[in-house]
């Protein structure tokens, strides 16, 4: 997610797209969703290939609504997938950042704490990397790691092997910051990724057991895991920018800025905690640690949006080789949507995916 892509989420400029073609579910579609909501949808999804799924969830302080739309040719059925799973990516930096908040409420760190006062790395030009740095993308580190062999890595699993080790060699010989920590905004998939490991360190224990143990579990997250899940029944098949089958992601040490896999229904139960001011750390979360720009902050994880039509939304989105994905909460209204799609990252209209969540949770708001 690049610093101009957050720009279009914001702004939510996309072209209209036009409508797509009646089906036999269409009874039912028009029943579940009034008719500015299929508009958007229309307007949205038309140029996604055959068998594109979206599930879709709109959440309230009370209640959850979820509709899962796929496309047969050139029309839109009606399926049942609030319970499958998706690759959500880089949302998983929300979780990473939550279970950051969670040591901090428990006095197991500090925000101001160091890599180097959290673990045995040896960092060249000994920059003093805070956790916060980390969590809100100030960290001056790049978006990818430096030291992934071009020749060697796997396209389609770019993150798969990449090691504890190599990220010590990297950090401890290579790395090169573009900013003093603390003083610039650079989204780095990089720093997440150490953030998640080095939590594993403080509590000594893997990433997916510290997600099953203080998060999933908890909130009745049964869907949720970093792991491939055993019934494939469950699962759906990411796609990629051509409509055909796309492999699944895998991550090593750096599973903290992308590796969850997750169930609408699932995170609309992570978004109503969202809205409980009970949860201390969701609210450490959400609250602004920079300022990107007039319309932006970041908190831990959470960027935080004023627009037109809301002044304290929290965002992030994700996107892998057969997935993207958008979650977007209005906190003064306690209102949002959750948007998973087996639609590529790397698809040219990846972004309808933002703006339809965007523009959804706008008219929601607008009842």
């Amino acid at each position: 997610m690049s610093y101009k892509h957050i720009l279009l989420v914001v702004l939510v400029l996309c072209s209209s797209l036009g409508a797509v073609g009646q089906s036999k579910s269409m009874d039912f579609y028009e029943n579940q969703l009034d008719e500015a909501s299929r508009a958007l949808i229309q307007k949205y999804t038309l140029d996604y290939p055959v068998n594109t799924q979206l599930a879709i969830a709109v959440v309230t302080n009370q209640d959850v609504s979820f509709f899962g739309l796929q496309r047969i040719k050139d029309s839109i059925t009606i399926v049942n997938n609030q319970d499958k799973v998706f690759e959500i990516g880089s949302i998983t930096k929300v979780f990473t950042a939550t279970l950051l908040a969670q040591a901090v409420e428990e006095g197991k760190v500090k925000l101001e704490d160091t890599i180097t006062k959290c673990s045995d790395f040896a960092i060249k030009d000994q920059q003093p990397i805070t956790l916060l740095s980390l969590a809100n993308h100030t960290s001056g580190l790049p978006k990818l790691p430096s030291n992934i062999n071009p020749f060697e890595i796997d396209i389609n699993n770019p993150y798969k092997n990449y090691s504890a080790e190599d990220l010590k060699v990297l950090m401890s010989k290579y790395i090169q910051l573009s900013s003093v920590p603390g003083t610039s905004y650079n989204y780095s998939n990089l720093g997440a990724g150490i953030l998640g490991y080095l939590l594993t360190i403080i509590r000594g224990d893997s990433y997916e057991n510290l997600l099953q143990k203080y998060i999933f579990n908890p909130y009745e997250m049964t869907q949720s895991s970093t792991l491939v899940p055993k019934k494939d029944s469950l699962v759906i098949q990411g796609l990629n920018a051509e409509g055909l089958p796309a492999p699944n992601w895998t991550f090593d040490v750096l599973v903290g800025a992308g590796g969850i896999r997750s169930s609408v229904n699932d995170l609309s139960k992570f978004a109503q905690r969202q809205f409980n001011d009970a949860e201390k750390a969701l609210k450490l979360t959400q609250q602004a640690t920079f300022t990107i720009n007039k319309n932006m902050k970041i908190g831990l994880g959470w960027h935080i949006i004023e627009n037109n039509f809301s002044d304290n939304l929290i965002w992030h989105n994700g996107g892998t080789g057969g997935f993207t994905s958008s979650m977007v909460l209005d906190l003064n209204q306690k209102k949002g949507v959750i948007i998973l799609s087996n639609v590529s990252s790397a698809h040219p209209k990846n972004q309808n995916i933002d703006a339809l969540a965007f523009e959804l949770l706008k008219h929601e708001l607008n009842q």
